[in-house]
């Protein structure tokens, strides 16, 4: 449960994750004119979220610099949409791995799943010619 200046997390893996409990947060607003809550929710205005290349996942620009690739699972050989990161998400992603896997191709400590295999490309007839009758 730390923050920086920014609002974002810090001290990575040394707190708790999650915000502190509220009566913390209101003892800091009073006492050092800190808003936990404001501080975090500009400091998640200013993350960029963007389609991932060729529209698989999402990439999440931290103002920091930090990225992360959040690629689309696989189920039964068809791609998914990952979901839309939400805020917890975001604060999770900002101190884990930099590319979210859910295919099997682990990176960065993330939890292997079994891969799918691609259904690669499949030929679609062209257009035949019909008959016209009067």
């Amino acid at each position: 449960m730390g923050s920086n200046i920014d609002g974002s997390p810090h001290d990575k893996d040394k707190n708790s994750p999650g915000s502190p409990p509220s009566s913390a947060k209101k003892s800091l607003k009073n006492q050092k004119s800190w808003d936990w809550d404001a501080k975090e929710k500009d400091w998640l205005n200013k993350i960029e979220i963007g389609s991932g290349i060729d529209g698989d996942g999402w990439i999440v620009s931290y103002p920091n610099g930090r990225k992360v690739t959040i690629l689309n699972p696989w189920t039964m050989s068809v791609p998914m949409q990952a979901l839309y990161p939400n805020s917890a998400a975001l604060r999770q992603y900002y101190t884990g791995p930099t590319t979210i896997n859910p295919r099997g191709s682990a990176s960065g400590g993330n939890v292997p799943v079994l891969p799918m295999p691609n259904p690669g490309s499949i030929p679609i007839p062209g257009p035949m010619p019909v008959p016209v009758f009067p």
